[in-house]
Order: C-alpha cells, then structure tokens, then sequence
C-alpha cells in the first residue's frame, strides 16, 4: 500500500474501480488439486457487460510462497476509453511474512513499475520514476495482502 501514495489520481482512481469491480471467485477444483499450487480467475462486469478479467494464484516452495496476480480492465471514463493492466509478484517467506514485491501498471497514457524487499527492520523500494531507493522502516513483521487470503 506505501507505493500507492506516490501514483497519479487517474491511475488510483482505475484501480481503485477495477477492485471494486471485481467478482466473487468461484473455483473449480481440477482433480490434481495441490496444497502447493491454486489459481483463480475473476471477471468484472459494468452494466451487465464484461470490462474485464482478473487472474490470482499462488505457489509453494519448500521455502516460500510465490503470490501472482493479473489484472486487466477496459473501461469509458471521462469521455475516453482506458484499458489497464496491472500484474503483481510477491514473494514471501514461509512464516508467510513478506520477503520482496514486484508491481507493473500500465494504461496507454502511463507506466508505473516499483519493486521492495524486505531487509532488516526495512522495507527498501524503487520505482521506475527514479529518484533512488527509499527505505521505510518497519515495526514489526509485514504480511502481504496475497498471502492473508
């Protein structure tokens, strides 16, 4: 949630939408069904009508879990059609604490990638608008949203 603070109020504003958007996931469970690997896939609707699609999934390691996540949308706002993307890598440990993040978002008008990892008492992120890496300092253990389930 810190990299958001610095994104423009358009691009908060689509993904704000494109969250709450979002459906239910209803899964199926194939029948080589694993505790060390799950996706989920989600469409989002405006008016009845498809605008979008949404793919969660997570593996495990014996050392970590892998989280990943994909999400498109194309929507009318403002008198212009936007489509976005947003994909997502988080890696955390096996106590499920957070070890290190990598995000992308894009539309046609704007590009935004940032990554972070955990170091210490420290979370250490850098983002493509430069500037160098900023440490944010950490009271205690951060878990990642993907991993709370």
């Amino acid at each position: 949630m810190l990299i958001w603070l610095s994104m423009k109020p358009r691009s908060l504003l689509l993904l704000a939408l494109a969250l709450t958007l979002s459906g239910t996931c209803r899964t199926r469970a194939p029948a080589h069904v694993s505790p060390r690997f799950a996706e989920c896939w989600l469409a989002t609707y405006l008016d009845g009508r498809q605008v979008g699609y949404a793919m969660y999934r997570y593996h495990r390691t014996n050392q970590s879990y892998v989280f990943e996540g994909l999400m498109r949308l194309a929507v009318s706002m403002m008198g212009s059609s936007q489509r976005v993307r947003v994909w997502s890598r988080t890696i955390a440990n096996s106590d499920l604490t957070l070890r290190s993040f990598e995000l992308e978002m894009g539309s046609q008008d704007n590009a935004y990638r940032a990554r972070g990892e955990v170091c210490g008492n420290e979370l250490v992120v850098s983002d493509s608008r430069g500037g160098g890496a900023r440490r944010i300092r950490l009271d205690g253990k951060v878990f990642p949203l993907d991993a709370l389930g």
